[in-house]
């Protein structure tokens, strides 16, 4: 999991011609990749190149009282 977050760079491309799908793959300096696919409706053809930033935090569990 500490390889998980960081800065993944974003290679996509996908067509859609009323019912299509899209595949984007994100990998970070770690080596870790993941690869995500969409669907839409509608006609759009994309193909570009982006970077996003995945930060984890600490999670914990909250109790509540009934």
């Amino acid at each position: 999991m500490e390889d998980f977050p960081g800065g993944y760079l974003q290679a996509r491309a996908g067509y859609a011609a009323v019912e299509g799908k899209g595949v984007q793959w994100l990998e970070n300096s770690n080596g870790v990749v993941m690869k995500l696919r969409s669907t839409s409706k509608g006609l759009s053809l994309n193909l570009g190149a982006d970077g996003l930033k995945i930060e984890m935090g600490h999670i914990t569990k909250s109790k509540t009282n009934n």
